[in-house]
């Protein structure tokens, strides 16, 4: 999946979320591409794995996305 925003360029922005989710260390996402576009591909495989976990990812993926839109530096 991709966190899209339409004046930003997506690829260049999904990666600065991946890198942001990496390193604040919550999550484990793959990056891969779908043509020239970057995406964010998680691999949920453990059955330990909860709707309240899935949910966060999306939640911090969000939070990422807009505070790098914002201009917020990475912690």
């Amino acid at each position: 999946f991709r966190f899209k925003a339409e004046e930003e360029d997506a690829s260049e922005l999904n990666t600065e979320i991946r890198e942001r989710l990496m390193q604040k260390g919550n999550y484990m996402i793959s990056r891969s591409n779908i043509g020239e576009d970057v995406i964010l591909r998680p691999v949920i495989a453990n059955p330990g794995v909860t709707k309240e976990s899935l949910e966060g990812l999306v939640a911090e993926v969000i939070a990422h996305g807009e505070d790098v839109r914002r201009g917020i530096p990475s912690a």
